[in-house]
């Protein structure tokens, strides 16, 4: 999702703070504190990654589902989404529900490359949900639900 501003790289979530391997940390994302890369405040919570099926060729080249979940103070992240690789990109799309704690986040629409901007971060960064890779671009709609969840929208390039 959106990353945060942070010293340390996220795994799964969005970052910013500069391009340190995906490796050294587990941070989240929070549109809400300093969510970066757009769907993306440190985590406190233990983030839980999961390739739900085997790779699926498509289009000449593979699609593998993921899903992610973590928590990020007060607010919680639920996200499903596919790694897409071919000859030419790859490429991760994903939904995520936000629920919780939102009070800090609006709709809209936002994109980096790498950097850019998300409710609640400036010059951030967006790391994978499914291998921690960091993008190289990426874009997301965070839509309100009007029932006090929001739902991002990311793609991500790699």
């Amino acid at each position: 999702m959106i990353g945060r501003r942070t010293r340390d790289a996220t795994i799964g979530r969005r970052t910013s703070g500069g391009p340190e391997p995906a490796h050294q940390g587990r941070t989240g994302w929070s549109l809400k504190r300093t969510v970066a890369a757009a769907a993306t405040a440190t985590v406190l919570g233990v983030g839980v990654l999961a390739a739900s099926s085997a790779p699926v060729l498509a289009s000449g080249g593979t699609a593998t589902p993921f899903k992610a979940a973590y928590s990020d103070a007060g607010t919680e992240y639920e996200c499903s989404g596919v790694r897409i690789v071919n000859r030419v990109s790859v490429k991760d799309s994903e939904t995520c529900l936000i629920t919780g704690d939102t009070s800090c986040l609006y709709s809209g629409f936002f994109v980096g490359d790498p950097y850019g901007d998300v409710p609640g971060c400036t010059h951030c960064l967006f790391v994978s949900d499914y291998d921690g890779r960091l993008a190289t671009s990426w874009s997301t709609t965070v839509v309100d639900d009007g029932d006090g969840t929001f739902t991002a929208y990311v793609v991500m390039y790699f």
